[in-house]
C-alpha cells in the first residue's frame, strides 16, 4: 500500500505465479511491438521525405507508443501502486487518438485521391512497362535480323572465296588440259609419238594437280575418306626426315629444322597419309613463311587436355592426346591473318605462291580424326601450329581374317564393276579386260544385284559409293555380303558423303578418284592375292 492508500494490483491476482507472470510476458510483448512499429514509421518519415501525409504517420506513431507505454504501466502497476501515473498516460493515449481520428477523417478524400492516383499511376507504368518490353522485343529481333543477315552474308562471303579458288585453280587445270589435248592431236596427226605423249604426261599430271586440289577441299570440309590405323607419330615423323629434307631444299636452303620427338610409344589414330601431307603443308608454310632463312622445330609430346582446355572445339573430348608441333621463327601473323588462317583459299602469299588450302587441309584431317589444331603467332614472332590427335589403345594392326575358299589368282578372276558414270566404267573395265580379268558391268546397284544373282560366283566386287536409282555402293556391298560373306570389295569414290564409309568391314577397301587405271589394277591384284589379309 502507498501513501494514497492503494494495492498493487497484483493483489488483485493473488501473487498466483503463473496469472502474474502471463500477464507481464503479454504486457511487454505488445508494449515491444508497439515501439518497433512507432519507430518503423518514424524512420519511413526521416528517410522518405517525398512520403505524403508526414504527419499522419508521426500522429500513428505518437499514438503507438504511447499505447506500448499503457501496457507498460500496467506490468509496473502490478507491484507499485501509481495508478495516477498510469491515468495520466492512458488520458495523454486518448488525447492523440482523438486527434489521429479527427485528423484521419479531414484527410481521408486527400488519401483516398492519392490511392485512386496510385492505381493510375501504377497503370500508366504498367504501360509504360509493357511498352518498353515490346520496344526492347522489337530491338532483340531486329538484332537478331542483323546478325542472321551478317551471318548469311559472312556465308556467302566465304562460299564467293571457295568458288571463286576453286573456279580460278580448275579453270587454269581445264585450260592445261585443254591445250595439252589439242597439241596431242595435232603431234599424232604428224606422227610425231614422242611429242604426242609428252602432251599425254601433262595432262596426268594436272589430273592429279586437281585430284589433290579436290582431297584438300574434302579434308577441309571433313569429307574426305580416311583409312585410320594405329600410328607411332615418332616413327612416322623419322621416316618422312629425308623427304623432310628435300622439300625444304628449294628454294630457300638457308632453312634447317630440328626434331625433338618426345611421344614415347604412344600411338594415334588417324589416316597415316593425310597426317603425313598435313605435316608437309604445316613445313612448307614455316619454310616460306622465313624468306631469309632461319629455322624451326618439329617436337611431339604427351599431353593430357581438360575439359577446359578443350572449351570452344567442339567435337573434342578430355583425354590424352599427342601434340605435333612446328614451330618456326618467321614473319608471324597480326591478329587479322590469323583469325582467318584455317579459311580455304586464303594466303598472304603472292599470286601464284600458294592455293590457301595448306592449313584448311590440316585443320579438316585433325577434326575428322578426333582431334584439333590450335595456332600461335605474333607478328615478327613467329608461329607455331599444334596438331593434337587422340592417343589410342595399341599401335598394332588387326590380324588377318582367312577365307574359306582359295582367292582366284590375280589376272584370271571374275569381277563385277558398278559405276554410273560411263566413260570411267568404260575405260576401268577395258583395262582391267587387257591384264586378263573378267568383267562383268552395271550402271547402278539394281542392275549390280540381278547380274550378281543371275551369274555367280564371282571373285571380287569394284563399286562406286555415290550411285543412281536407290542403294548407294555402300549398301549394295553390304546387301552382297549377305550371301558372299568374304567377297573382296574395292570401293571407287570421289565423294562419299554419308554414305556410311568411315568404319569399312573387313575385306573392304577404299580407292580414291581421280585414280590411274594402273593404280586400279594393282589394288585388285592386291586385294586378290594369295594369302593377303581380308582386312581394311
Amino acid at each position: 500500500m502507498n501513501a494514497n492508500g492503494f494495492m498493487p494490483h497484483g493483489y488483485c491476482f493473488e501473487w498466483r505465479p503463473g496469472v502474474l507472470w502471463l500477464h507481464v510476458s503479454s504486457d511487454i510483448g505488445i508494449a515491444a511491438a508497439y515501439f518497433g512499429i512507432s519507430f518503423t514509421l518514424f524512420y519511413i518519415v526521416k528517410k522518405r521525405r517525398e512520403v505524403p501525409f508526414q504527419p499522419l504517420f508521426l500522429l500513428f506513431g505518437a499514438f503507438i507508443i504511447l499505447c506500448g507505454t499503457t501496457h507498460l504501466m500496467a506490468v509496473w502497476v502490478l507491484w507499485y501502486p501509481n495508478y495516477y501515473i498510469e491515468g495520466y498516460i492512458k488520458a495523454a493515449t486518448a488525447i492523440v487518438s482523438l486527434i489521429t481520428f479527427v485528423t484521419l477523417i479531414f484527410v481521408l478524400p486527400r488519401l483516398l485521391q492519392t490511392t485512386l492516383s496510385l492505381e493510375t499511376l501504377l497503370a500508366d507504368r504498367g504501360k509504360e512497362l509493357a511498352s518498353a518490353n515490346a520496344e526492347l522485343r522489337a530491338q532483340i529481333a531486329a538484332r537478331e535480323s542483323v546478325e542472321s543477315s551478317l551471318r548469311q552474308a559472312q556465308k556467302m562471303e566465304a562460299i564467293g572465296q571457295l568458288t571463286g579458288g576453286i573456279s580460278h585453280d580448275f579453270n587454269n587445270m581445264l585450260q592445261a588440259i585443254s591445250g595439252s589435248m589439242e597439241m596431242a592431236q595435232h603431234y599424232l596427226a604428224d606422227g610425231q609419238a614422242a611429242e604426242t605423249a609428252r602432251h599425254l604426261q601433262s595432262v596426268g599430271q594436272i589430273v592429279d594437280r586437281a585430284g589433290a586440289l579436290t582431297s584438300r577441299l574434302l579434308a577441309f570440309a571433313r569429307r574426305q575418306p580416311l583409312q585410320p590405323r594405329a600410328v607411332l607419330l615418332d616413327e612416322l615423323i623419322m621416316g618422312m626426315e629425308d623427304l623432310l629434307h628435300r622439300t625444304l631444299s628449294a628454294p630457300a636452303a638457308n632453312v634447317n629444322f630440328d626434331l625433338r620427338l618426345n611421344a614415347a610409344g604412344w600411338a594415334v589414330l588417324c589416316d597415316p597419309n593425310q597426317l603425313e601431307n598435313a605435316l608437309l603443308n604445316v613445313t612448307i608454310n614455316a619454310r616460306d613463311a622465313m624468306p631469309d632463312g632461319g629455322g624451326f622445330v618439329i617436337s611431339t609430346r604427351q599431353v593430357t587436355l581438360t575439359a577446359a582446355e578443350l572449351a570452344g572445339h567442339e567435337g573434342t573430348y578430355p583425354g590424352e592426346y599427342v601434340e605435333l608441333t612446328v614451330a618456326d621463327t618467321g614473319i608471324g601473323m597480326d591478329d587479322a591473318t590469323r583469325s582467318r588462317a584455317f579459311e580455304p583459299f586464303f594466303t598472304t602469299k603472292p599470286t601464284g605462291q600458294g592455293t590457301g588450302l595448306g592449313l584448311s587441309q590440316v585443320y579438316g584431317f585433325a577434326r575428322q580424326s578426333g582431334g584439333l589444331v590450335m595456332l600461335e603467332s605474333r607478328q615478327n614472332s613467329g608461329t607455331a601450329v599444334r596438331i593434337y590427335l587422340r592417343r589410342c589403345a595399341t599401335a598394332a594392326i588387326p590380324g588377318p581374317v582367312r577365307r574359306d575358299a582359295a582367292p582366284a589368282q590375280p589376272g584370271n578372276a571374275r569381277l563385277l564393276l558398278v559405276e554410273d558414270e560411263a566413260v570411267v566404267r568404260d575405260n576401268a573395265a577395258e583395262f582391267l579386260r587387257r591384264r586378263g580379268y573378267q568383267v562383268l558391268e552395271a550402271g547402278d546397284s539394281a542392275a549390280a544385284l540381278e547380274i550378281f544373282r543371275a551369274a555367280s560366283p564371282f571373285d571380287m566386287l569394284i563399286t562406286d559409293i555415290g550411285l543412281p536409282n536407290g542403294m548407294n555402293g555402300r549398301q549394295l556391298a553390304g546387301a552382297i555380303r549377305e550371301t558372299a560373306i568374304d567377297l573382296p570389295i574395292l570401293f571407287i569414290t570421289g565423294y562419299a558423303g554419308s554414305a556410311g564409309i568411315d568404319e569399312l568391314d573387313s575385306g573392304m577397301k577404299i580407292l580414291t578418284k581421280p585414280f590411274t587405271l594402273q593404280a586400279l589394277t594393282a589394288e585388285v591384284e592386291t586385294m586378290l592375292a594369295p594369302g593377303t589379309p581380308r582386312t581394311k
